[in-house]
């Protein structure tokens, strides 16, 4: 997920972290605060919970909202407006042929990472742009890094304050 954010905002810093796991296994929710050049928001992430997915931006003028089911699309709206839909009309590289690429939009997540892999090819092959660099991936692993080291209780809200007070004292940030 902070890659995608990263290819949208820039690069992140973590400024807060979240998460359930205990001891002894590993984290099933986690909330992330972010900052980016220009923007700040909050990351939620979830292996148990049914969450809204998608990518939803608010701003002082407005919001967008971006599903990934619908990667050609985006909706939006002034504050106070209605809800319109844009469509994109940007094209993905698909093959390695010089000069070579198919019109067209991912509708997929497995079609998105195809393209992906495509993109890096072109560069390896043509000389074309790399999409990432080994800097862009290095700071995601830095913010991850942070993510961990600042790691407090993530509050449960299904939990009883007794419960959530048990569930802090077995988290792994307080048995290291």
């Amino acid at each position: 997920m902070l890659d995608f954010l990263a290819a949208l905002f820039g690069r992140p810093a973590a400024a807060a972290y979240a998460d359930d796991a205990c001891a002894e296994g590993v984290e099933t929710n986690c909330q992330i605060g972010v900052v980016f050049p220009g923007a700040r928001g909050t990351v939620q992430l979830s292996w148990s919970q049914p969450l809204v997915n998608g990518l939803h931006i608010t701003g002082s003028a407005g919001q967008l909202t971006l599903h990934p089911w619908r990667l050609d699309a985006v909706r939006w709206r002034r504050n106070g407006g209605a809800w319109e839909t844009r469509v994109s009309a940007a094209t993905w590289p698909c093959d390695l042929r010089p000069g070579g690429r198919r019109r067209g939009t991912p509708w997929s997540y497995e079609e998105c990472v195809y393209y992906q892999i495509v993109q890096s090819l072109r560069a390896v092959v043509h000389g074309e742009p790399v999409p990432v660099t080994g800097e862009d991936g290095l700071a995601i692993v830095h913010a991850i890094d942070a993510c961990y080291r600042q790691a407090t209780p993530l509050r449960l809200a299904w939990l009883t304050e007794a419960e959530q007070a048990q569930a802090n004292t077995r988290h792994w940030s307080r048995q290291q």
